[in-house]
């Protein structure tokens, strides 16, 4: 392996742990938004209150589907890098999570 594609690895999977980092953040605050709903769940109004949960267990959900998709995607290059196979090229867009339209979490987050 030539030092460029050292350096081309190591910027590369610096990219990658970033993303897991700030998916692993969205994904402690979704953790604590549910939390938050639980614990106040029984002073909300009960027509309220199932809908607050099911949001909160939705965008928990989401971001811990994130949170796997960077993990798997910092592996797969982990491993492509280490069999000598080029790294795809960091413009390239991931699968949507659920649809073509999903919104990236953090514009959704503590949103109602």
């Amino acid at each position: 392996m030539s030092h460029l594609e050292r350096e081309d690895r190591t910027e590369t999977e610096a990219l990658w742990l970033e993303k897991l980092h700030e998916a692993e953040h969205w994904y402690e605050i979704a953790i604590a938004r549910t939390k938050r709903v639980l614990n106040e769940y029984d002073s909300m109004s009960p027509s309220s209150r199932d809908l607050e949960l099911k949001r909160a267990l939705k965008f928990q959900n989401e971001a811990m589907d994130e949170y796997a998709e960077v993990f798997a995607q910092l592996m797969s290059e982990s491993q492509r890098a280490e069999k000598g196979a080029p790294t795809k090229p960091q413009t390239q867009q991931r699968r949507s999570r659920t649809s073509g339209k999903a919104k990236p979490l953090y514009k959704r987050a503590g949103s109602t």
